[in-house]
């Protein structure tokens, strides 16, 4: 006995193609408008405190199947204290960095503290969404337009993409 399967014409494989290409897009755009919403938000409601790196571990990003490492720190907030973690770069960067021995020198920041840009309008408990950002490098302070502390210079020689001393 023979059994008949449908045939998957062009038009069929197509019209998916098109539809499948819209969703991608249109997941895109959401999540890009997110970020800009979030990042939007931070600038709008910013508050500083203090967090202190605990250790860096490995994490999978939301946005991705891949696995980065990322500091995982502790910050407080009006009395409340809660962990947090924060990708370190992105996969070429960091693949770079751990060839060339920074990944050696970014544990030298583990039990250091750094200044934590935060949304005021954010909850802290529970930290389903609590929006901050660890400055620690030059460029985390120059996305948000904030001048880079003379206190932190002693990094710049822990990542060679950023800044020299000269």
């Amino acid at each position: 006995m023979e059994i008949n399967e449908p045939k998957t014409t062009p038009e069929q494989i197509k019209k998916f193609s098109i539809v499948f290409l819209i969703v991608i897009v249109v997941i895109s755009a959401f999540a890009y408008y997110m970020e800009t919403l979030e990042k939007t938000s931070l600038i709008k409601n910013k508050g500083f405190t203090t967090g202190v790196i605990l250790r860096i571990d490995w994490s999978r990003d939301a946005k991705s199947p891949d696995i980065y490492p990322c500091y995982i720190y502790k910050l407080s907030v009006k009395g409340k204290t809660t962990l947090a973690q924060q990708m370190i770069g992105d996969e070429y960067d960091i693949d770079r960095q751990f060839k060339q021995g920074d990944g050696i020198m970014m544990d030298s920041l583990v039990g250091k503290s750094f200044p934590i840009l935060y949304d005021t309008t954010s909850r802290i408990h529970p930290p389903l969404k609590f929006t901050n950002f660890l400055l620690i490098f030059p460029e985390d302070f120059k996305q948000f337009n904030l001048p880079f502390p003379d206190s932190l210079k002693w990094v710049l020689k822990f990542n060679r993409k950023y800044f020299t001393i000269k």
